[in-house]
Formats: structure tokens, C-alpha cells, sequence
């Protein structure tokens, strides 16, 4: 969906309208496990939007998107997405998640409460070397849709 005022200069988003392409074309995905995206009337606003929204079971099912730069957080990012609980909610999850043993880390899910939250690992940088966590107050329910955006300024996270 193009919502007006949506930034130009965004660096990737999966909007899975039928695949796990990027719409930048810089770092598409690919469906692991029973990842599947299906119709959803209504998630369907008109509007440029398809109504069609990523399915994961909660059984190893992942979009497994290929390193590249462009998703390296430097000195600040934003991550935004929407989820929405069918059943119980798993605790200790991470919906988006980019690991590195020698740079900067991110993952963004729900702990336990449940409650989202999200990480920015920046320990192994020799200027940063720091790990901030933000939890959110909101506790997730099942059936219910939630938009989640959080923000890194390069020295706090914001949920």
C-alpha cells in the first residue's frame, strides 16, 4: 500500500503481495517452511492495497532474506510492521531478526508479558559498544491486529 507521506527514501519493504519481494529490489525474500501468503478481505482497504497478508504457523516457518549493506544499521533505523495473533502467543520471539558475531545486531518481537519489544546489539562496535532494549507497554492479545514501529536515533530505541 503507498500511503501518502510515505518516505522515499525507505531502504526495503516486503509489502508480500503474492512473493517476498522487496519493493526497493535490493534484498528480496524467499518463503522457508510453510510461509504463504494469502487473501485477507479485511486487510483489503482499496487504495493500491491487495489485502494479502504473510501467513507463519509458528512452526520454523520464516522469510530467510539474503545479507546485504543496505540493512546494516549505521547510526540509525526504523522498522516497522503489523502482526496479528491467531492463536497463543509464543513468547520470546523475534519477528525480524539480523545477527552478526563482528557489527551491529537487531531484532524486533514479543517477550514475555507478552509485550513487543525491540533490540539494537551494537556491543561489538569499539565506538558504540552498547545494547539497548525497548519494551513496549501494550499487552499483545490474540485476534487482534497491531501496527509496531520503532525507531533508533543511533543512541536510544523507541518502541
Amino acid at each position: 500500500m503507498v500511503v501518502e507521506g510515505f518516505p522515499l527514501d525507505y531502504v526495503s519493504w516486503w509489502k508480500f503481495d503474492g512473493d517476498a519481494s522487496d519493493e526497493a529490489g535490493i534484498s528480496n525474500g524467499s518463503f522457508v517452511g510453510n510461509a504463504s501468503v494469502v487473501y485477507d478481505a479485511g486487510r483489503d482497504y482499496g487504495l493500491n492495497t491487495t489485502g494479502e497478508v504473510l501467513v507463519l504457523d509458528g512452526s520454523g516457518d520464516y522469510v530467510e532474506v539474503l545479507d546485504d549493506d543496505s540493512l546494516d544499521p549505521l547510526n540509525s533505523m526504523s522498522i516497522a510492521y503489523w502482526v496479528y495473533f491467531t492463536g497463543p502467543i509464543d513468547y520470546s520471539v523475534s519477528y525480524i531478526d539480523k545477527r552478526f558475531a563482528d557489527r551491529a545486531s537487531y531484532s524486533a518481537g514479543v517477550l514475555s508479558g507478552p509485550i513487543f519489544h525491540t533490540t539494537i546489539d551494537n556491543s561489538s562496535d569499539p565506538v558504540w559498544q552498547s545494547t539497548r532494549t525497548v519494551r513496549g507497554t501494550t499487552i499483545v492479545q490474540p485476534n487482534t491486529w497491531y501496527h509496531v514501529a520503532s525507531v533508533w536515533d543511533g543512541l536510544e530505541v523507541s518502541i
